[in-house]
């Protein structure tokens, strides 16, 4: 995320430059140069707040700051393997499906 408000930056600062320079050689072409610069400068910052509001609603959706690295990987496995569901035999499974084939 702040990387692309830098590079947002960066673009804004390159669109500046372009207009100074296409103001001093007259050089109309390079007036576009310093549109697309500014347009991707805004579109730089606003993908970056996009980013952040992504990242604020998975931080409330999972009840805090949820940084990924491999132990809380491994700690999530670990948890998934804990809440498997009991294994049922073919008898009970077959049973269920009978049940339900009745109620039908």
């Amino acid at each position: 995320m702040t990387y692309l408000k830098l590079t947002a930056y960066a673009a804004f600062v390159l669109s500046v430059i372009v207009l100074i320079v296409a103001i001093a050689n007259e050089a109309v072409l390079l007036i576009g140069g310093s549109i697309w610069a500014a347009l991707i400068g805004i579109a730089m910052l606003a993908a970056s707040e996009a980013i952040g509001y992504l990242r604020e609603m998975r931080d409330a959706l999972v009840g805090a700051r949820s940084d990924i690295d491999t132990a809380s990987a491994q700690d999530r496995g670990a948890q998934s393997t804990d809440t498997a569901p009991e294994l049922r035999s073919i008898t009970e499974i077959s049973n269920d499906l009978e049940r339900i084939k009745t109620r039908m």
